[in-house]
């Protein structure tokens, strides 16, 4: 019988594994990865992000941002579907995770997450997305990668964290955590939140989890919104997000 510790990492691996590659056997590597890639590919981004150094090295100071972000074909517990888009707010956290909140803020600039799909909806877990409905989009961006931020803040209700293929491996791909009781055991993994939802986690709730983890990511990764919107056309999905700049953003932060 596998103790209760293994049957954890497995069940860690069955959640995180994309179906973009996946390793032949689980390992205690392999459970902690939420975005596949091959072993090479992994090793040259390792590579690439070693020169990375966090913002505000000899820069202007990284400041915390508010963001607009609208969600379309929602979903509410009675199982209706909205045909109004709601609105979701976010703000940044540059004390928790420098790298990371300065790439988000220039994805956010360049219309990355625009017509983005929720992929892989695990209720009471988290919803994730960031691979563009472009391939060509998506092929660009999936070569910039970053360097790990340490982990100072818990994988609290309502953060939003980066999915990676292990360490230094971050590209586009997000998760927002909506376990009530925060998802802490993805702390230790190197999962470093960079974000947090200050208003609208009601409708991260509402994100369409039909398809649970069907998407591949590799196909959404070749044919993008085509892929997806002929396969799994119920998907919930971001129309934009726009930073807003006619708000303050809270500096201090907290989760939800």
């Amino acid at each position: 019988q596998l103790s209760f510790a293994a049957c954890m990492l497995i069940g860690l691996f069955v959640h995180f594994a994309s179906a973009d590659e996946q390793p032949n056997e689980p390992s205690l590597v392999a459970v902690n990865q939420i975005e596949k890639t091959n072993s090479k590919e992994v090793e040259a981004r390792k590579l690439r992000s070693r020169n990375q150094t966090p913002p505000g090295d000899g820069k202007e100071e990284l400041l915390s941002k508010r963001f607009v972000m609208e969600l379309g074909k929602l979903v509410d517990k009675d199982g209706e579907r909205h045909s109004s888009t709601e609105k979701v707010i976010l703000e940044t956290r540059p004390a928790w995770a420098p790298i990371g909140v300065a790439h988000f803020h220039d994805l956010v600039a360049n219309g990355f997450y625009d017509q983005c799909k929720f992929f892989r909806v695990l209720p009471d877990f988290m919803v994730q997305f960031g691979i563009s409905g472009d391939p060509n989009v998506q092929k660009k961006w999936r070569k910039d990668i970053l360097k790990d931020d340490p982990v100072k803040f818990s994988n609290n209700r309502g953060t939003v964290t980066y999915a990676t293929a292990g360490p230094n491996t971050r590209t586009s791909q997000l998760f927002v955590n909506t376990n009530e009781k925060g998802n802490a055991f993805l702390d230790k993994q190197g999962f470093a939140p960079f974000a947090e939802v200050v208003e609208g986690m009601e409708f991260i709730d509402m994100i369409d989890a039909e398809y649970r983890e069907k998407p591949d990511q590799g196909r959404i990764q070749q044919n993008g919104n085509k892929y997806l919107d002929k396969n799994f056309p119920n998907l919930s999905y971001i129309m934009t997000i726009r930073e807003d700049k006619d708000d303050t953003p809270d500096t201090e932060g907290g989760g939800r």
